[in-house]
């Protein structure tokens, strides 16, 4: 009787491991299927360090933004820092989507108490061509440019934006 209460004890057990073997192995296939996709997103064109250079308007100075981008999938968000003029500086968050060669984005100030009105929309589209060296241009636009009313009537001024990998000074160094 001792050796039948062994066995049963034993099947049981094995019964069990086999169970939670199973539930492990399934959890496992799912779990690997998961991390193999969140892995392959993580890539992308935009993913890095880009440049983000605004040409002189009027009496505006060019200004040159350092972008810090994280891609996963279609979705970007970073972080953009002014670095040129000296005296301006400024930081933002991003978020945005890449669509094909079009990449839309929303920028919003981190210090909204200092500056509340800076944030608004880029918009740009990779430039085709191997000369431009992968650049993106398009343009953007904020509320401090325009009174609210061209919002609600869609005449809203935009500015005109370059993104670039390649540091706006090296690139004048090369030519």
């Amino acid at each position: 009787m001792l050796a039948f209460l062994d066995l049963g004890s034993l099947l049981a057990k094995a019964i069990v491991s086999a169970i939670v073997a199973g539930v492990l192995g399934l959890v496992w296939v799912r779990f690997s299927n998961v991390a193999e996709e969140w892995l392959a997103q993580r890539g992308g064109e935009m993913r890095g360090k880009w440049y983000g250079v605004l040409p002189e308007i009027g009496d505006a100075p060019q200004r040159i933004d350092t972008y810090r981008i994280h891609q996963r999938g279609q979705k970007l968000v970073g972080h953009i820092e002014r670095i040129r003029p000296s005296g301006r500086k400024g930081k933002w968050r991003l978020v945005g989507y890449v669509h094909g060669t079009v990449v839309v984005c929303l920028f919003y100030t981190k210090t909204p108490s200092k500056d509340p009105s800076s944030y608004g929309v880029i918009c740009v589209h990779r430039v085709p061509g191997p000369s431009e060296d992968g650049a993106y241009r398009g343009y953007y636009t904020r509320p401090e440019f325009e009174p609210f009313e061209r919002f609600v009537d869609g005449s809203i001024a935009t500015r005109p934006i370059i993104w670039q990998r390649i540091h706006p000074d090296e690139q004048i160094a090369k030519t």
